[in-house]
């Protein structure tokens, strides 16, 4: 498990900076199986990328929401592992869990992050189009 430590303003206009030091897993066997459907809900987009951060780092929604998307995807780059296709398929194996996920699916939080922002921004550029003809 690694030790993360954020900071943050809980009141945005003092200047009061408070501290969160949570452990952030490393490696498939660190997750528990609430981080594991956490991470399954991101893949099938029945929670955002804010309500995934909580849950896996332990921290409210209320410190993440302010996030600017560098610093989310900073927070997601510790996550890398979760697309390594044999740990997880060890960790479904282990947990005797039915997954939803297959491993050809299988993408890290942080690459599902850049492909809803991707798509957003297209369908922003659609939407442009569509009024200005």
């Amino acid at each position: 498990m690694n030790l993360i430590t954020v900071r943050y303003k809980p009141i945005s206009f003092v200047p009061y900076i408070r501290t969160v030091t949570r452990y952030c897993p490393d490696r498939w066997s660190d997750v528990t199986l609430s981080q594991f459907k956490a991470f399954e809900s991101l893949h099938l987009n029945k929670i955002s990328d804010v309500a995934f951060i909580s849950i896996m780092f332990g921290i409210s929604k209320r410190i993440v929401k302010p996030c600017s998307d560098f610093e989310r995807y900073s927070l997601l780059e510790c996550l890398e592992f979760m697309k390594e296709s044999e740990s997880y398929r060890n960790f479904v194996f282990r947990m005797n869990y039915h997954a939803r996920i297959s491993i050809q699916e299988l993408k890290s939080p942080l690459d599902i992050m850049i492909d809803r922002q991707l798509a957003e921004k297209v369908a922003e550029t659609v939407s442009r189009k569509n009024k200005n003809e």
